[in-house]
């Protein structure tokens, strides 16, 4: 069983990381993912790279399909939502290489 932890939180989603496994557990909209380390990465990556190629189509249009490591499950997005999601994943990112420098001190 993990002992999450809140990496962040926003009103876009959480991010939890257990404290023995490393797992990462991100809430957005109606969807909860646990990924390992590695693809919390992959799926970073992924959302980053699709938020920066983004053509503007429609805001409130649900047009965006991501994929996720998982093979059976991919996510549905409005333009606003792929931004939302970005910000939730660069402000978790930025605060599990806080905790681990921090982690280097002690």
């Amino acid at each position: 069983m993990c002992k999450l932890k809140q990496v962040y939180a926003g009103v876009e989603g959480y991010a939890l990381q257990c404290k023995e496994c490393g797992h990462i557990q991100l809430g957005f909209g109606t969807t909860i993912l646990t990924l390992n380390k590695t693809d919390f990465e992959i799926f970073c990556d992924l959302i980053r790279n699709r938020t920066e190629s983004l053509t503007p189509f429609s805001d409130d249009q649900k047009s965006i399909v991501m994929p996720t490591p998982m093979p059976c499950c991919q996510i549905f997005l409005t333009e606003k939502e792929l931004h939302s999601l970005n910000n939730l994943l660069l402000q978790a990112e930025t605060e599990m290489t806080t905790n681990a420098l921090l982690q280097l001190f002690n």
